[in-house]
This record gives structure tokens, sequence and C-alpha cells, in this order.
């Protein structure tokens, strides 16, 4: 019995997913009109938000973008779209979408902030009613391919701080 291990810890993961541990969520929910993104510098690959004020309300929309490359003839991004309620702290509406892009659309799309529009975008599901902020933030975790990158989002680490780390690294 002395090989004896334990596998349940090192394979949690495996069965269950990455625990998520939202203690220092730090999204920036009072802001309006802004743009931010979180990047790996290593896959070229982003996530984008937007955070706008539309009828007294946020509107936050958040698209995973893949790195551009020329060979390429259609991207298909996973795009979501929620409303933030400020008067009562939580959500009354998500859903989450495809956008698909020809080649050249995408090209201009991977170079600017969340604003052009997609060849197509075809709706995949819709929540309405009332969810609060830690549940948004897992189902995005959820949704969304690159969780790494999420929860820099949500911890604070954005774009110009992940380029400052990379360059004190070299």
């Amino acid at each position: 019995m002395s090989d004896y291990k334990p596998i349940y810890f090192e394979y949690f993961e495996v069965y269950y997913g990455k625990e998520i541990n939202l203690d220092n969520f730090e999204f920036p929910f009072s802001k309006n009109d802004t743009y931010f993104c979180v990047f790996n510098p290593k896959t070229m690959k982003k996530i984008q938000f937007r955070l706008s004020l539309k009828e007294d309300k946020k509107w936050i929309e958040v698209e995973e973008l893949w790195n551009y490359k020329e060979s390429q003839e259609i991207y298909i991004t996973r795009y979501l779209h929620s409303i933030y309620d400020d008067s009562i702290c939580q959500f009354n509406h998500i859903d989450g979408s495809i956008n698909v892009y020809m080649n050249k659309e995408y090209n201009k799309r991977y170079a600017s902030q969340i604003s052009s529009h997609a060849n197509s975008h075809i709706k995949l599901w819709l929540i309405k009613g009332l969810i609060d902020i830690k549940d948004w933030a897992k189902l995005i975790l959820y949704y969304f391919d690159d969780y790494d990158l999420l929860i820099d989002a949500f911890t604070g680490k954005l774009t110009e701080e992940i380029f400052e780390e990379e360059l004190y690294r070299k």
C-alpha cells in the first residue's frame, strides 16, 4: 500500500471542471461607454468588452476573437449581450450568439472595438429574469473558450497590464 496515491484532488478538474473563485471580482460595472480588452500575446487571442448605457440600463457586450490569418476564409466567434440594472445590482437579460465573418470583414473586426457587424449573427440562447453578478460571471466563464483571459478581465488584469508584464519578463 505504499504506492497508494489519492487521485480525487489531482483529477478534480477533469471530472468537475475548474474551480471558480470570484472573490476578487472587479468588473467595472460603474463605467459607461467603455471598451476594454483582455489579450493573450502568445496566441494573439482577445476578448473584447463594451459597456454602454441605453434606456437607463447598462448593456454589456462581449466577443471572443481568434487570431486573424490571411489564409482562413471564415471565422466564427462567440458573442454575448447582457443588460445590467444598477438600481437592483442584477442582470435581467443575457443572450449568447455566434458571429460569422468572412475574411475581409474579420480582418477589420479584429483590428477594431465591438461595433463592426458580422456577415451573420445567430442567436443561440436567451435568459430573461434576474441574474446576480456572480452567476453572470460563471455563465460567461462556461460560455466562452478562454477561462484564463476571462479571469483576467474579472480581476482587473486588462490588456495594458499584461503587455507591461511581458515587457518586464524579457
